[in-house]
């Protein structure tokens, strides 16, 4: 047997990856449904609201039946992601985040901008800006948050590589203390609690830190098309 060289780098085997045959089931239905929601009629856009409605029996088998066979090419894109979720979820296969990130939770349609969805940058508290994506079909509105990413690749602004200058004497902190010693506050008494204690506090705003983007988003990623590996330019 030859012996494995430590300096060399791993390489991505396209066999050893788990379960590639799912996968491969579940990039064709994503890749199948996207492409029944260009080709199909654009929507009116009026989202329906789906009222809770008591069915008898033969509306439900006939519902049912509709939802085995759909007409439309919309319904067939929506039932290929309802197959999708079914099949991960049997199979106990964890899809991709920027996947999921473009499914409807409600209808099953993939959210592409300009076509079956809407964005709108909004503001938020935590992460500084969110992306909202709303369903043109149901109107859900779906929330990505989106903050201040930082390159992995750079070092943290706690490690910086410019040299290290010594700091300068604080001048100015010591000019400031020999004017209080020599002008005493002489509004020491109550009447100066009171009116520090009235006045207003400013609350100051949440300084939102850039952080490293997640896993799934970084760079270094091996990406196969069929047998072929992709370069990270394609």
């Amino acid at each position: 047997m030859a012996k494995k060289n430590k300096d060399q780098e791993p390489q991505a085997n396209l066999n050893s990856v788990t379960n590639r045959d799912i996968l491969q089931r579940l990039n064709f239905l994503y890749q199948a449904s996207a492409y029944l929601h260009t080709i199909a009629p654009s929507p009116s856009g009026k989202p329906s609201n789906d009222k809770v409605i008591e069915l008898s029996k033969e509306q439900k088998r006939e519902r049912r039946r509709k939802a085995r066979h759909p007409a439309q090419t919309t319904e067939l894109a929506r039932a290929y992601v309802r197959s999708m979720k079914i099949i991960s979820q049997k199979a106990t296969v964890r899809m991709d985040p920027n996947v999921k990130r473009t499914l409807c939770k409600k209808c099953n349609t993939i959210l592409m901008p300009g076509s079956t969805a809407s964005v709108r940058t909004k503001p938020s508290s935590t992460h500084g800006h969110s992306i909202a994506y709303t369903c043109v079909t149901c109107g859900t509105t779906r929330r990505i948050p989106a903050p201040p990413i930082l390159d992995a690749d750079k070092p943290p602004r706690g490690q910086s590589s410019a040299p290290d200058f010594p700091p300068a004497p604080p001048q100015a902190d010591d000019e400031a203390m020999q004017a209080d010693a020599l002008n005493p506050q002489l509004d020491s008494g109550p009447e100066s609690a009171y009116k520090s204690s009235s006045s207003p506090r400013k609350h100051r705003k949440r300084r939102i830190s850039p952080r490293v983007p997640p896993l799934f988003q970084r760079k270094g990623h091996v990406v196969f098309r069929g047998n072929v590996r992709l370069l990270e330019d394609d």
